[in-house]
């Protein structure tokens, strides 16, 4: 495992000071220190400490991809803001003692980047061209009203006795 750790061609990231990169950074350098220090790559109790977190690792590195690239191609900050966001509560420990940023900040952070957003909320579902793969009727009034009159209603709905 040392060996591959030390082999891992990860291209840096074009935004070192972004938290999702500084995760990223925290965990490979973890990982390769507990490697550094195991007694062997085939032990197993070491394995058993590495695996579980190569999953932890592959969403972070992911996840500061997305971002990289997202800003690289101009996403407007406010959905930048809710993916950051939306990405702490994956390793809400490490944010929290690596970055200062206690629960209910990183709660109150998703809370107003998704605030932020909801104003442009019809404009942004609209650009994107996903009203076909939205299918719950309570996203218009119409669609709502033509749900309800879809509903069988046994006897008067507005002479309801017990």
């Amino acid at each position: 495992m040392d060996v591959l750790l030390g082999r891992i061609d990860i291209p840096p990231s074009d935004n070192p000071t972004s938290l999702l990169a500084k995760h990223e950074c925290a965990l490979l350098d973890e990982l390769r220190a507990f490697v550094q220090e195991a007694a062997g790559h085939r032990d197993a109790r070491t394995e058993s400490l590495i695996l579980p977190r190569c999953q932890e690792l592959i969403q972070a590195i992911g996840f500061r991809f997305a971002y990289d690239d997202a800003v690289a191609h101009g996403v407007q900050p406010q959905l930048l803001d809710l993916f950051v966001a939306s990405v702490l509560t994956n390793s809400e420990a490490w944010y929290m003692k690596s970055e200062g940023l206690s629960r209910w900040d990183q709660h109150t952070k998703l809370i107003e980047a998704a605030n932020a957003l909801y104003p442009q909320l019809d404009s942004l579902l609209e650009h994107w061209e996903i009203g076909q793969y939205v299918t719950a009727p309570i996203v218009s009034e119409a669609k709502w009203d033509a749900y309800v009159q879809s509903l069988e209603v046994d006897g008067d709905p507005l002479n309801i006795t017990r």
